[in-house]
């Protein structure tokens, strides 16, 4: 991965993005992009652009969806919308613990309501995988550089407060960094060290993106080695191998 300065470069924007829009062109128009730069994108972005906007009002809740919706005190509508998104549901007091389709563990299904519009919410991206591999096969049509891509979201953790970077899709990267067999300062051979490089540099990006209103929908991360061919898929825990385990509800 290199022990150099590692560059994080905000791609700011002058208006939110909108259904439809380039992200490769927007890329490229806002910063100069070189070989073996990473490009860490919101998911909210992505979900815009592709068309992942879901008007509450166009929803009818379930008895299901009012029930949890009582224990929880979250809108019924919204209940629904995470209940349609996920595959399995653990209701802990105010939390909707919810694992999706492709195995990603995550509060709400990922339901998210900000920078969504009134009355809207943002779905996440089908496979943020598939993605990330579109932009970055575009943007290197765009540059001609070798370009690495990460679809990032912000998630919480167990038994931590505060969110973190974690990486929902990847493509040109390697998001998993086994070190296992490498030795330390004292010749021990590392036994079970494996870095997930995906969520470092999505953790990194969230440095300068943001949360809020700040129109940084992407950060170019500069200055490290980590080109390779890994995927989000990758850095998701098997369900054999869980530490943290919840009662799961089947949802369906």
């Amino acid at each position: 991965m290199g022990g150099g300065t590692v560059s994080l470069i905000p791609v700011k924007l002058d208006r939110p993005v909108g259904p439809g829009d380039g992200l490769a062109a927007l890329i490229v128009e806002a910063v100069s992009l070189s070989d073996g730069d990473v490009v860490v994108m919101a998911s909210s972005v992505v979900s815009t652009v592709e068309g992942r906007s879901v008007s509450l009002d166009d929803i009818e809740p379930s008895d299901k969806a009012d029930e949890v919706a009582r224990q929880t005190g979250k809108n019924p509508r919204q209940v629904q919308l995470i209940l349609d998104q996920a595959q399995d549901l653990c209701v802990k007091r105010d939390v909707l613990l919810t694992r999706l389709e492709g195995g990603l563990v995550c509060a709400n299904a990922g339901v998210d309501r900000s920078n969504a519009g009134d009355g809207r919410a943002l779905i996440l991206p089908s496979d943020s995988d598939a993605s990330a591999e579109l932009l970055r096969s575009e943007l290197e049509a765009r540059t001609g550089k070798r370009i690495g891509v990460v679809v990032s979201d912000s998630h919480g953790r167990p038994l931590r407060l505060g969110c973190i970077g974690v990486a929902l899709g990847a493509s040109g990267i390697t998001t998993l960094y086994d070190r296992r067999g490498d030795v330390d300062l004292f010749g021990r051979p590392l036994e079970s060290t494996i870095v997930a490089l995906g969520d470092v540099l999505a953790s990194a990006a969230q440095l300068v993106m943001g949360e809020a209103s700040e129109l940084i929908p992407a950060v170019v991360v500069r200055g490290v080695d980590v080109l390779g061919s890994g995927s989000g898929r990758e850095l998701i825990r098997p369900p054999d191998k869980e530490i943290f385990l919840a009662e799961w509800a089947r949802v369906r």
